[in-house]
Formats: structure tokens, C-alpha cells, sequence
């Protein structure tokens, strides 16, 4: 789901209205002004106006709120003993770490997460980092909503090819496409700022 935060909607469209968005305008990648927020606000905002790198999701699950401390122990134990050639080892663990909790563990009721830029920023430690927990209710059967109201623009996805799944997955599209007979490439139109698709009926 594509959604407006209510600030900008009310300012600019002119609506008075009550809203819990937080006003905060990133400053330098230092974080100089932004001493008064949450850590992980800290990180985002920092993140998106300094650095290049995609952050780790690193999710964490248990049957019960007291396994979900214990594995946060056994992760902080193992990262502070863990030692890497160098960053590019760093940055393919971490990876390889992302996929491994995501999708070769047992879902569980129980999980929190971590958002962290490095391996570093994990042998800080994982409290001042982590999420509160949290107890699924159901397994979700529905993942992404599309309304079709046209919120879409050329490009739109080409943030999201730093994930190797992502950009994976658009391949697969478009050779499926070309197998169908599709004249224009995919990879083509979402990396292009300008394209011309010929000889489609579109309307």
C-alpha cells in the first residue's frame, strides 16, 4: 500500500485536522539536531541523507516473550566473537544472515527485530536497537494491496533492486513477458527515464 502521511495531505490541501506525524526536518548525516528523538529515528533519518548502503532487517521469532530475550542473548554473544576478513565479508553475512532468519527459521509467534547499517553497529549490542515484542495474532494471507489508482511513476521501483530478490524476480518477469510475446522489455522501462513502447495496442 501506497499511503500519504497525514501531515503533508493536511498542508497541502489546506485541512486543519488532528494527526500524530512527526514534523521533523532531517538535518546533516552527524544527527547534530536530532539529539531528542528515538534511536532507531536517528538511524533512518541518517541513513536516507548519508549513506548508500541497504540496512539488515534482522528478525527474530520465538514461541514465548522470555525465548525472544534469550535468542537476543545468543545473537549478541555470537556477533561479539564473530571476526570478518573485512567489510565485504561483513556486508555478504549480513546478507546471507537477512535471508537465513527470514527464511530458513521456524516462524514463530513471538518476534522483534533489528534494523542495523553494519556488523559494528550489532557488537554495539542489540537492545538500544531492537523492537518491542510483539505476538502475531494470525498467519497473514495477504501481502501487498494494490488499489489501481495510479500512483506509479517511471523508475518507481529502481530503489528497491539494492535486494538481490527484488531485482531477481523482476528478471524472471520480464523473460516470462518476452516468452509471451511482450515487445518491450521490462528492465528496459523501470531503469529508462524516457521510453517508447511501439507497436502495443495499450491504451
Amino acid at each position: 500500500m501506497i499511503i500519504q502521511d497525514a501531515l503533508t495531505y493536511l498542508k497541502t490541501n489546506g485541512i486543519q485536522g488532528k494527526h500524530s506525524t512527526l514534523n521533523v526536518v532531517p538535518g546533516p548525516a552527524n544527527g547534530s539536531n536530532l539529539t531528542s528523538l528515538p534511536t532507531n529515528l536517528k538511524e533512518t533519518i541518517r541513513y536516507s541523507h548519508g549513506h548508500k548502503r541497504s540496512p539488515a532487517v534482522l528478525l527474530i521469532s520465538a514461541s514465548d516473550k522470555d525465548g525472544l530475550k534469550r535468542a537476543v542473548e545468543a545473537y549478541e554473544t555470537h556477533f561479539n566473537h564473530l571476526q570478518l576478513a573485512d567489510k565485504q565479508a561483513e556486508a555478504k553475512y549480513l546478507q546471507n544472515l537477512v535471508y537465513t532468519l527470514s527464511n530458513r527459521r521456524s516462524n514463530l509467534p513471538w518476534k522483534n527485530f533489528v534494523v542495523a547499517q553494519s556488523l559494528e553497529e550489532l557488537k554495539n549490542g542489540l537492545t538500544p536497537i531492537l523492537s518491542e515484542p510483539i505476538r502475531s495474532s494470525t498467519f497473514p494471507t495477504i501481502s501487498y494491496v494494490f488499489t489501481g489508482q495510479g500512483a506509479q511513476w517511471a523508475g518507481m521501483a529502481q530503489g528497491l533492486s539494492v535486494y538481490p530478490v527484488f531485482f531477481e524476480s523482476l528478471q524472471r518477469s520480464e523473460e516470462y513477458l518476452q516468452k509471451c510475446g511482450c515487445e518491450w522489455k521490462l528492465l528496459g522501462i523501470i531503469y529508462s527515464s524516457f521510453y517508447t513502447l511501439l507497436n502495443t495496442n495499450s491504451p
